[in-house]
């Protein structure tokens, strides 16, 4: 008996890691991923939101393959190229007062920059997360690897409960935000409805 492969990965990967279809893709160009067997799917999740061009665009490799001839990954080793010209570059069309930039690696890591900043900022420590946002895997989260979701899967996890102090999860609704608020016990930094 043959062993599908989706249910073999499926037994050996975490439940933390969502595969949202049973689609095992082999390669993809534009705005479609094709399967071993060669059958066709439109990704509109466009390889959620990391391949705004497309799957494969030529000129997105072209770019991957000349930086990788000179340097592959720095991180916060050593300052290269395109790490000094990209601020200078986005100084120029970003609105008068934003002049400092962060980068990082994932839109995890880009979360856990944010909440440092607006907590440093406000001085507040408060967050809140609403329901039916994708709030990412970090740390961060009120309900951890799946804010929002209802999913039985992630109800093993419950126990864990809000890992940073000052963390609040909402069950309401966006539109019900002052209520939220006036419910809180601590002084509320930022509101995440959507952090991806």
């Amino acid at each position: 008996m043959k062993i599908d492969p989706c249910e073999k990965a499926s037994a050996e990967l975490t439940s933390a890691l969502v595969i949202h279809t049973g689609i095992t893709a082999a390669k993809a160009r534009g705005m479609y991923v094709s399967d071993a067997g060669g059958r066709r799917y439109m990704d509109f999740t466009a390889g959620l939101a990391t391949v705004n061009t497309g799957h494969n665009h030529p000129r997105i490799i072209k770019a991957i393959m000349d930086q990788s001839r000179d340097l592959i990954h720095a991180g916060g080793i050593f300052y290269h190229e395109p790490l000094v010209n990209l601020p200078q570059r986005l100084n120029k069309i970003t609105p008068l007062g934003l002049d400092t930039f962060f980068f990082s690696n994932s839109g995890s890591e880009a979360v856990e920059g944010a909440l440092k900043l607006i907590r440093s900022y406000t001085k507040r420590q408060g967050i809140i997360a609403f329901t039916g946002a994708f709030h990412g895997r970090e740390y961060a989260n009120p309900k951890p690897f799946a804010v929002g979701s209802t999913k039985d899967t992630y109800a093993k996890y419950s126990h864990i409960g809000p890992v940073l102090p000052a963390m609040g999860y909402s069950e309401a609704q966006r539109h019900e935000l002052e209520e939220t608020i006036s419910r809180t016990s601590f002084d509320v930094a930022v509101i995440a409805t959507q952090w991806t």
